[in-house]
């Protein structure tokens, strides 16, 4: 049996508010708790007010666009049921940290890496966190493909510069912050994060 993924909804809609209990509780892994306190998750629907929230906070999932808050992730209304319930698992699953050497953590719940000892942090977009994340959790190069399609849904045969885009961003904020400690190596025609 499948644990629930005890998930929040701070939302002033009461639309939102009356369908997604109905849909969580036709078999979705999720079970939805009135209070941030001790949540895996917390959906916002965006122009809510945030609530105080407990620390540390949970990964928030922004529901909608237009408020500035680091999300682990966004997604856009009209939502999509599905997306959500495959956003909330994901996001659940996420490590609370990866150690980035003896000096830097990257939190990808909140879309932010920090330096230890300095109290500094880097914040990331939502495609520079999911890229990050796969390459933390790689222990070679990672094929062009995949992230490709890891990071966007795009298949093999597709012909883009999307991905080099972001990783040659990813890789300056990286080398900036970090005065070159951290960076991203192009490999065999993949990528692969360099501590």
């Amino acid at each position: 049996m499948t644990t629930a993924i005890a998930t929040c909804l701070i939302s002033d809609n009461p639309l939102l508010s009356a369908i997604l209990p109905d849909y969580f509780h036709s078999g979705a892994p999720v079970a939805l708790r009135a209070t941030p306190e001790g949540c895996d998750v917390l959906l916002l629907d965006a122009g809510t007010a945030l609530p105080t929230l407990p620390h540390p906070a949970p990964p928030v999932i922004l529901l909608g666009e237009g408020a500035d808050i680091p999300a682990a992730r966004k997604l856009r209304k009209p939502l999509q049921l599905p997306k959500l319930r495959e956003a909330i698992e994901s996001v659940a699953s996420m490590p609370v940290f990866h150690a980035l050497g003896p000096q830097y953590r990257f939190l990808p719940a909140t879309r932010r890496i920090a330096h230890v000892n300095e109290g500094d942090s880097l914040t990331l977009t939502e495609k520079e966190t999911i890229i990050l994340s796969s390459l933390c959790a790689a222990t070679e190069a990672i094929p062009r493909d995949t992230l490709l399609h890891q990071v966007w849904g795009y298949g093999g045969d597709i012909d883009t510069r999307t991905l080099e885009t972001h990783i040659h961003r990813l890789r300056q904020k990286l080398e900036r912050f970090s005065n070159g400690c951290l960076s991203i190596r192009g490999e065999n025609g993949g990528y692969h994060l360099a501590i």
